[in-house]
């Protein structure tokens, strides 16, 4: 198992100078031809040396959207993602190809490569063209024009939150919220990018956990936003497990302070469930949860809710939990499956 002494508490607050980056920048693609579209993974979004799941989730969203906005159909619906390798910062290719194309809504199947990049047409090896490092199928359609039929399920979440001030939580002086601040975030910018906080009660369960989300930037979540949004909790919960004081015995069911995990998505779904203003919103709150964490996987749902307390989006990954040397195997391109 991987160990680093600086893996604890004393490292909970971001560094000193920390700029946080923009997701709307760093999604952003370029159209190199009808079905191929490049993209440039930022360091900035990085877990290690891996882009975190959830950003290339939001980049593979950005694809499909200016692909399918000239039909009518800018918004995902749902997404299914498998990550097939670890990806790698630095320039990608996204490949789409039309599963389904109708007049309400259609499914694309987006792969996105890393290896076989040429610079002009074809734009990709043909070798390579059907080794790509993730694989999505995502249905599109204008959420905007959506009706039919509507029902009052009476669904509510178990362990309801307390009310929350934004405006003061910003602050730092809702007596029911603050701000979360762990040792994790002083090593990965990707989560730093983010502010979350957690209710002063502490969480619901050790795996079941709620956050309000925000920018660190200040920049407001979008529909893109939801691929990042939902990736947000995967290292969260099994750390909640984490030993805080390295000079106690490690209890049982306790992660060692000095064990260094990294958590990588096998596989995410999103189904999105309203469509945020163009303005976008600058709060979300979100619920996640495990079922099981075992034998290094976890399984973890995510539900997203607005200001209104509205239903944004739900989420469905498998996660893993492995020595986080599999992250900083040296490489430059991405050439071992998860």
């Amino acid at each position: 198992m991987s160990k680093n002494p600086a893996w604890g508490p004393n490292q909970a607050k971001d560094e000193d100078g920390f700029t946080p980056p923009s997701l709307d920048h760093l999604t952003q693609v370029a159209r190199l031809s009808d079905q191929i579209f490049s993209a440039d993974l930022s360091e900035e979004l990085c877990v290690g040396s891996v882009p975190n799941g959830g950003y290339v989730g939001s980049v593979i969203l950005r694809a499909a959207q200016e692909y399918l906005a000239p039909r009518g159909q800018p918004d995902t619906l749902k997404i299914h993602i498998q990550y097939l390798n670890r990806t790698a910062a630095g320039l990608a290719y996204l490949v789409v190809d039309e599963a389904k194309m109708g007049r309400n809504s259609s499914v694309l199947h987006i792969s996105l490569h890393q290896r076989g990049l040429l610079e002009s047409r074809p734009w990709l090896d043909p070798a390579s063209r059907a080794k790509g490092e993730v694989a999505a199928y995502v249905t599109n359609t204008d959420l905007g024009k959506e009706q039919g039929l509507t029902l009052n399920t009476g669904w509510t979440i178990p362990y309801e939150t307390a009310p929350a001030d934004l405006a003061r939580m910003r602050e730092g002086s809702d007596p029911r919220w603050k701000r979360l601040h762990i040792s994790l975030m002083g090593r990965v910018s990707s989560i730093r990018t983010l502010e979350y906080y957690f209710q002063r009660a502490g969480h619901a369960t050790p795996s079941t956990h709620d956050y309000w989300l925000r920018f660190a930037n200040g920049e407001p979540f979008t529909n893109i936003s939801l691929g990042y949004v939902a990736d947000a909790a995967a290292a969260l919960i099994p750390e909640a497990y984490r030993q805080r004081d390295g000079s106690q015995a490690l209890k049982e069911g306790q992660i060692a302070i000095d064990q260094a995990y990294w958590y990588p998505t096998v596989t995410m779904a999103i189904e999105v469930k309203k469509k945020l203003p163009a303005e976008g919103e600058e709060w979300l709150r979100m619920r996640a949860s495990s079922k099981a964490i075992s034998n290094g996987r976890s399984d973890m749902e995510v539900i997203v809710f607005d200001t209104s307390g509205d239903l944004v989006a739900l989420s469905h990954h498998v996660c893993m939990a492995v020595d986080f040397a599999r992250n900083i195997k040296g490489r430059t391109r991405p050439q071992e499956k998860i």
